[in-house]
């Protein structure tokens, strides 16, 4: 019942059997994944280690990136506005952030949805920090132009482009490109989150991709991409 469901819902076909050569979204009695060559992969975001370590610290790159403070310091509103499988918004849900997680690929807002509703069950307070949507990001930003409603922090993770040689991309990577698609509006979608975040907009790239926009605020390294961090035009006197 679920599969019809979902199958009318996103407008795809109902199979007995996955394809072998293409992806698909498969349905078993506890989750939903995406199936291709080898081991199903779905949303996990509650699998990230973000009690200890190096994911339980504000001093991580992501987390100086959106402005998080010490002990007790600043844990803002986040908009992120290229959600995918969840992995930073779940960190940042569980650093203390409220997070509302927009994705515009339908499969993959259906896979997410899932994901954090499985993550509930064994960290229900992480999960009830983000909000899941299934919309598109300009759409929603422009709602939420300057006023009570708007997001201190807006986080941009656009598709990264596909990696190949030794550092090949990995598998969840490869299906997500395939549902998704590139993300040719990404550097539109920053110059409208500057007219809407309240403190700054932040954008993940690949560690030797040129920045997305000019005029870098700051930049924060991690082990194989980083953060650029642009203020909001309000906070510049731009219009």
């Amino acid at each position: 019942r679920r599969a019809r469901r979902l199958s009318r819902r996103l407008g795809l076909p109902l199979l007995a059997d996955a394809p072998r050569d293409l992806p698909a979204l498969a349905v078993s009695a506890d989750r939903l994944s995406l199936t291709g060559a080898g081991r199903p992969v779905g949303a996990d975001p509650a699998a990230l280690d973000t009690r200890s370590g190096a994911g339980a610290t504000r001093r991580q790159p992501l987390a100086r990136a959106v402005g998080l403070g010490g002990r007790g310091g600043a844990r803002p509103f986040v908009v992120d506005a290229t959600a995918g499988w969840g992995r930073d918004a779940w960190i940042l849900a569980a650093l203390g952030c409220r997070v509302l997680a927009l994705e515009r690929a339908s499969v993959v807002a259906a896979l997410l949805s899932d994901g954090l509703r499985r993550a509930a069950a064994s960290d229900p307070g992480v999960a009830r920090r983000i909000a899941p949507r299934r919309a598109e990001a300009r759409a929603v930003l422009a709602r939420l132009a300057p006023g009570a409603l708007a997001p201190e922090v807006v986080y941009l993770d656009p598709m990264f482009p596909a990696s190949r040689g030794r550092r090949r991309e990995k598998k969840p990577m490869r299906l997500l490109r395939a549902v998704a698609g590139a993300d040719p509006d990404a550097a539109a979608l920053a110059e409208l989150a500057r007219g809407v975040a309240t403190k700054r907009v932040v954008v993940k790239r690949p560690e030797a991709a040129p920045p997305l926009l000019a005029e870098r605020e700051a930049s924060h390294a991690g082990k194989a991409a980083r953060y650029d961090v642009y203020r909001p035009r309000a906070a510049t006197g731009e219009r």
